[in-house]
């Protein structure tokens, strides 16, 4: 039997693309009260001529910001006008001269309206700002408004000046009527009604002056705990002074009144932002002499 030869030769190319694609979304909320920078590495290597190498580094720098803080802007109204009338209710009592009640009555809504000879305004209520003060300056436009002011005696009589001390039976509002202010401080215009209240209950000094029938109402005091606001944008600015006073010369005839309130309207001062930057890097090398002669690693 014969020999039988194989000779078989194979030539074997392999190509092959690989796309490899990465998406990646980070999304990191660091709360961290100061720099922080870690960085922690390890590198082992077993066995003849292998090699195990990592480095890594983080920095972290920054320009810190400044927080926010709570600031006070002062606004001040100062108001001159005058009233149609000063009712004087009858007297309930025998031992003294004082009336029983007293009615200061504002027709807002008169044609022509009343006049006001000056609404100023400084800090934050700048923009309140009427003409120049000054006999029957028209009243801004939107109108100033005033509700009536009803007044009922405590009772209490101060000798020997025939003073008698009365307190309002309901709240007394003033009305500025529609205004764009930046009451806070912050930048941001608001447009709402700005109101100005006395709180039931408070307190105001009636001068009946013998022997003729002049009278003169002074504010002598807040409702306990229960200080007069201003009214703006659905916040309440307590008042930090007010002073009002009316006077009639002659009872039935038009009297004047006046009022100055001030207050300070409460804001903040944005937090404004720091600057920095962070930087972390991380290489490693590892290698194994796979074939034992020292040369090649892979």
């Amino acid at each position: 039997m014969g020999d039988i030869n194989f000779n078989i030769e194979k030539n074997v190319d392999l190509n092959k693309n690989v796309n490899l694609q990465i998406d990646k979304n980070v999304n990191a909320n660091v709360d961290n009260e100061d720099l922080l920078a870690t960085s922690e590495t390890d590198a082992e290597a077993f066995g003849e001529n292998a090699l195990a190498e990592t480095d890594a580094f983080t920095y972290v720098n920054s320009e810190p910001g400044e927080p926010g803080e709570p600031v006070l802007n002062p606004g001040s109204i100062d108001v001159l006008g005058n009233i149609d009338d000063l009712v004087i209710g009858d007297d309930g009592d025998d031992d003294d001269e004082l009336a029983d009640t007293i009615e200061i009555v504002f027709d807002s809504a008169g044609d022509p309206p009343p006049d006001v000879d000056d609404i100023n305004g400084f800090g934050s209520l700048a923009s309140l700002s009427a003409p120049p003060p000054g006999q029957d300056t028209p009243l801004p436009d939107p109108l100033l408004s005033v509700t009536d002011l009803n007044l009922t005696q405590t009772g209490e009589i101060i000798e020997p000046l025939v003073e008698g001390l009365y307190t309002n039976d309901a709240d007394w509002v003033v009305n500025f009527g529609e205004r764009t202010l930046d009451l806070d401080g912050d930048g941001t215009e608001t447009t709402d009604e700005l109101l100005f209240t006395v709180p039931e209950g408070s307190l105001f000094l009636a001068d009946f002056s013998p022997p003729g029938p002049e009278i003169e109402v002074i504010f002598e005091g807040f409702a306990a705990d229960n200080p007069g606001f201003f009214t703006f944008d659905g916040v309440d600015y307590p008042t930090t002074g007010f002073v009002t006073e009316f006077e009639s010369l002659q009872i039935g005839a038009t009297g004047d009144w006046a009022f100055e309130a001030a207050s300070n309207f409460g804001g903040a001062v944005p937090p404004i932002p720091g600057e920095g930057e962070a930087f972390s890097y991380g290489e490693s090398t590892a290698a194994l002499d796979l074939n034992g002669d020292g040369g090649n690693l892979v």
